[in-house]
């Protein structure tokens, strides 16, 4: 993608104009890979086209996808606003430089998953389908299906029956 296409897309996302659904448009057009009914909020800020959404997400407003490695995101995901998905990291270095080397590691959000607001996903971590991550969370962990997720670091801290609404 040339910059001028990139830092286009970068203006007219953070712009409020913009209906949710044209700004999934945009994105399809520039190399996301956009399912049926993404609607996403403005302020959102994208690293790079390696996010892949199903259908019928919802992203709200201000959410940070650092895509040092691919995201994905699966059917019927809700992000509350300013999730922030972090594909990298850096390993432990000397005590001249704690900050290593770069580490990337690809994030996935299972079908179903409701991700609140402010809530933090590390690199490598896998939200297993139909989770719920509390608000503030920060899950440096892959998750077991059908849980809710609370803390810092997050945990389990109830279950949830498959198919309950």
């Amino acid at each position: 993608m040339t910059r001028t296409i990139w830092l286009f897309l970068r203006l007219f996302q953070a712009w409020s104009l913009i209906p949710r659904a044209g700004r999934a448009k945009l994105l399809k057009f520039a190399g996301f890979e956009v399912g049926r009914t993404v609607r996403i909020y403005e302020g959102c800020f994208f690293g790079s086209p390696r996010v892949r959404f199903g259908s019928r997400v919802f992203v709200n407003a201000q959410c940070f996808f650092d895509t040092s490695a691919p995201i994905s995101i699966g059917d019927d995901v809700h992000l509350a606003p300013r999730v922030q998905l972090f594909t990298s990291t850096h390993a432990i270095g000397p005590s001249s430089r704690r900050a290593g080397p770069l580490e990337v590691k690809p994030i996935t959000i299972g079908a179903g998953c409701w991700i609140g607001a402010g809530a933090k996903i590390l690199p490598g971590v896998t939200i297993a389908p139909g989770c719920i991550v509390a608000a503030g969370a920060v899950v440096s962990k892959s998750t077991d299906p059908d849980g809710v997720y609370a803390g810092v670091p997050a945990r389990r801290i109830s279950e949830i029956e498959q198919g309950a609404h």
